[in-house]
């Protein structure tokens, strides 16, 4: 996958496997972004890595929606196995392990172990995003048997443990495909705020001391702008300030509720400030949410983590977050902000009232250092090691 947060992912897992003394072959879709990157964090390491350039295949064009999306994943395990081959063949390094580092684009109903296994020949594993199966379960389970179970490819002989961003569906999802399951970290980017980034500093300048409240990163609908902008409609005189930084994915939205965002951003209100392009580096990403006194992170419809919730550890900003699932659960064990009903403007007016008030505040325990303790590139390494050496000796 291309751009966000994923090809950072990269960097941050080819730094620690590294720094665990391993040779690293990688293939990405920006192959000079993460060369660049191991030239400037892992100098004494480069002999030790190679990359190359990795893109999906082509869109497969077929009527039937649940036969493509098959021959869609099929195509990208094709894909995948002769980038692998190719490397291996220009590298001379035979793989101990593949890590899919997007796990749940290779899976898909129709899928067959026993054909990955015919082409697949070294140890895989990979990071699994999706929380749905794990959370609600799978229904008709009698019907999902053999390659109708969305998880028939993880029976796959040369894959011995998965790794899972929701550590509250680790469990489950161990239960469903009969191997273990690792919760995994989600570090993220900790590079000093640029402190020179215009857009930061006009954004706490216009607020003039006001508390900033911040969506920042690609501002889709699932981000829950739409109720963020409700809440700025409805709060000018509030005595807070609202700042909105990333490149707005207009598509996503429905049109009564790009209409509503279009209106607040045309009105230019004193207590806004609208920074509506793709932020281009990790620096100037940190300096945004570096400016912002609550980071809001009430997505929509969205069940596992997010690396925003890492971001705003970093640098000690409360949070606010849909109630349920894995982001409502790791902000209520660590007290990092409050919580929220999806899209209820009333609720999202209330859990800032609470994280602006210095007294009601101090309900909660803000341990920002036991969050970044569990998602730090420590931890990365430790559970990195686990996988790594899962099914080592088979």
């Amino acid at each position: 996958m291309k751009g966000g947060h994923h090809t950072t992912d990269v960097c941050l897992y080819v730094r620690a496997a590294l720094e665990l003394g391993y040779c690293v072959i990688v293939c990405c879709a920006e192959p000079d972004v993460v060369q660049n990157w191991v030239d400037v964090y892992c100098p004494h390491s480069r002999a030790r890595f190679r990359v190359f350039a990795f893109a999906d295949p082509p869109y497969v064009r077929y009527h039937v929606r649940r036969l493509r999306a098959t021959l869609e994943v099929w195509a990208r395990w094709n894909a995948a196995i002769r980038a692998i081959n190719a490397a291996v063949s220009h590298t001379h390094w035979k793989p101990d392990l593949v890590f899919f580092n997007y796990l749940d684009g290779y899976l898909s109903l129709g899928l067959m172990a026993t054909w990955i296994d015919r082409l697949m020949l070294y140890r895989w594993s990979g990071l699994y995003f999706s929380s749905s199966y794990q959370r609600f379960g799978i229904s008709r389970p009698h019907l999902r048997r053999g390659p109708a179970h969305p998880f028939a490819a993880l029976r796959s002989r040369r894959c011995h443990v998965v790794a899972a961003l929701d550590e509250g569906g680790a469990v489950a999802l161990s239960h469903m495909i009969g191997k273990p399951v690792i919760a995994f970290p989600d570090p993220q980017d900790d590079s000093p705020p640029d402190t020179t980034f215009a857009p930061a500093l006009a954004a706490q300048g216009a607020a003039a001391g006001r508390p900033i409240i911040g969506v920042v990163g690609s501002l889709a609908q699932r981000k829950g702008v739409a109720a963020l902008a409700q809440v700025a409609q409805q709060c000018a005189d509030r005595g807070w300030f609202f700042l909105f930084a990333g490149y707005l994915v207009r598509d996503t939205f429905s049109k009564a509720e790009l209409h509503m965002i279009d209106e607040l951003i045309a009105a230019q209100p004193q207590h806004c400030y609208f920074y509506l392009q793709h932020i281009p580096d990790q620096a100037q990403f940190n300096a945004l949410i570096d400016v912002c006194d609550i980071v809001y992170a009430a997505y929509e419809n969205f069940l596992p983590s997010s690396g925003l919730l890492t971001k705003a550890a970093l640098f000690d900003k409360p949070v606010i977050v849909s109630k349920g699932y894995c982001m409502a659960e790791r902000v209520q064990r660590f007290g990092m902000g409050a919580t929220m009903y999806q899209g209820n403007v009333a609720q999202c007016i209330e859990a800032i009232e609470f994280l602006t008030d210095p007294l009601r505040r101090r309900q909660i325990a803000l341990d920002f250092a036991g969050y970044r303790n569990e998602h730090s590139s420590e931890q990365l390494k430790r559970v990195l090691k686990m996988v790594m050496d899962a099914g080592a000796d088979s």
